[in-house]
């Protein structure tokens, strides 16, 4: 269950067309995604435009939304801390090497 709910989660999340969250708070936005997951219609993500995206309604038939809040809370946070620890070791890759972003293709191109 837990992990469904993350794949979904992911693949919404990280879509070219997912919107810029007009907040910071994890709850208020795994609320959002939750209820986009059943189906909810709400002012920042409405029906009208969304509901033939592939996710919309995934988890429409969910016994539990605040369950389904809950799961989409928690695979928010393993999505961002992946995410976190991938940033981390792209720089400390970019750390070890001395070469510092850019400066590759500057030396290529010089």
């Amino acid at each position: 269950e837990g992990q469904a709910v993350y794949s979904v989660v992911a693949r919404l999340v990280l879509s070219p067309e997912w919107p810029k969250m007009p907040s910071n708070d994890d709850r208020v936005v795994a609320r959002l995604v939750a209820q986009f997951l059943a189906a909810i219609d709400s002012l920042m993500m409405p029906a009208r435009k969304w509901r033939d995206h592939r996710c919309w309604g995934k988890f429409r038939t969910f016994p539990d939304f605040q369950h389904l809040e809950d799961l989409v809370y928690h695979a928010l946070l393993r999505l961002w801390a992946a995410q976190r620890t991938a940033a981390a070791a792209s720089a400390a890759a970019s750390a070890t090497s001395g070469v510092l972003p850019g400066a590759a293709a500057a030396n290529a191109a010089g």
